[in-house]
């Protein structure tokens, strides 16, 4: 508890550029979270003292976990790291503790996997369900943890009523920036930051054939782009896709120049998401990470790691495998923190247990029983995290 009273003696630390805030609430959430554990040490000590020694245990365990918390925050506010993310899904957070607890001490931001994505929010016409999405977001903000709004517009994971041609072309238009007006204003000052297209490029560089495309050509990326910052022009908002980690792949260079060429019009982007699904055998190098970061930060964008993973490629033992994927991290978080315009670094799920990948594929910074894998703590010292608890 030293490391608490330190930091509130020492005062609020030196600011930082706001993409990088990694939570300005730590050094009060370090200073209750260590009052409630002394306030629970001092309640099992009555109980021992009046028999009652299992409610004694119980406390001491509370107390425990709460003194836990209270250190990796302290470590937080005087650390200020680049923001470890994860995405969870709300079945999950709500029915795994382990997933809980190795989350409140093992990151600092949380992406929903699903909870706002258009067919979850939106799954009729006008009609919104947000009690999922606005459960995440009470729960990030009760534990001082950023939320990354993910996604608004993409050509997946839609309604029925969004690709069963009910509207034209017009209408379709009205209906997608809605829909993204509704959900910006519902989280403003709550969500800072958002995935507002995803995945509007295909690999081989041209624009990806979706709902959104057919109807409206390129020009719905500049729409949604312009609702979003008029429903909340307090956020960051992001371009989101998926294989643009190599510097000169046509679908990087493709995304550069949509980017370029929105900024050039006036359109209010402020980042591109990084997602980074690689393997042990399939990846960039950090060098070449490196290259693509500064390919969009030189724009006078902010960049950020969005979905990584590490899929375990054969051959090889698992300790071999293990410390093949634990290089690639390494060198990713290094790639991005050693670029001030990198704002987070986030992983596609908590343990293998919930990997979109399937458990077989390991690709996650915790297994199937939620223990750390090498590649945690390369990340964590990279990007200048808090020690494990």
């Amino acid at each position: 508890m030293a490391l608490v009273f330190a930091l509130l003696l020492a005062g609020p630390p030196a600011a930082h550029a706001a993409s990088r805030d990694a939570g300005p609430c730590a050094g009060q959430a370090a200073a209750r979270h260590g009052h409630i554990a002394a306030v629970l040490d001092r309640r099992a000590g009555a109980r021992r003292t009046r028999g009652q020694l299992g409610d004694a245990r119980a406390d001491r365990r509370r107390s425990r976990w709460h003194a836990r918390l209270a250190r990796y925050y302290g470590e937080q506010a005087l650390l200020r790291p680049v923001p470890r993310g994860t995405a969870i899904t709300y079945r999950t957070l709500r029915r795994s503790r382990a997933l809980r607890r190795s989350f409140l001490t093992g990151f600092e931001q949380l992406t929903p996997e699903n909870e706002m994505k258009m067919e979850r929010l939106q799954p009729a016409p006008g009609v919104f369900r947000f009690a999922e999405a606005d459960r995440m977001v009470r729960f990030a903000r009760r534990y001082c943890k950023r939320v990354r709004g993910h996604t608004l517009v993409y050509g997946r994971q839609l309604p029925r009523w969004a690709t069963d041609g009910r509207f034209g072309p017009e209408q379709l238009g009205f209906e997608m920036e809605w829909h993204v007006r509704t959900v910006m204003s519902r989280y403003a000052g709550r969500v800072a930051e958002w995935d507002v297209v995803n995945e509007a490029i295909g690999p081989d560089g041209s624009y990806a054939r979706n709902v959104w495309f057919d109807a409206l050509g390129k020009r719905y990326v500049e729409r949604a782009f312009r609702a979003a910052h008029d429903a909340d022009p307090s956020a960051r908002l992001f371009y989101n896709d998926n294989g643009i980690e190599l510097p000169d792949h046509p679908h990087t260079v493709a995304v550069r120049a949509m980017v370029a060429r929105l900024r050039r019009r006036g359109v209010p982007i402020h980042g591109v998401g990084i997602q980074n699904h690689v393997s042990t055998a399939h990846h960039a190098s950090e060098a070449q990470l490196a290259r693509t970061i500064r390919g969009f930060t030189s724009m006078g964008l902010n960049v950020a790691i969005t979905e990584m993973d590490v899929k375990l490629d054969p051959p090889g033992t698992r300790a071999r495998r293990l410390e093949r994927q634990r290089l690639v991290y390494r060198a990713a978080a290094r790639a991005c923190a050693r670029n001030p315009r990198c704002s987070s670094f986030s992983t596609w799920g908590v343990g293998d247990g919930v990997s979109w990948l399937g458990p077989m594929a390991g690709g996650l910074l915790f297994d199937r029983g939620y223990r750390r894998k090498p590649a945690y703590s390369a990340v964590s010292r990279s990007l200048g995290s808090p020690a494990a608890p």
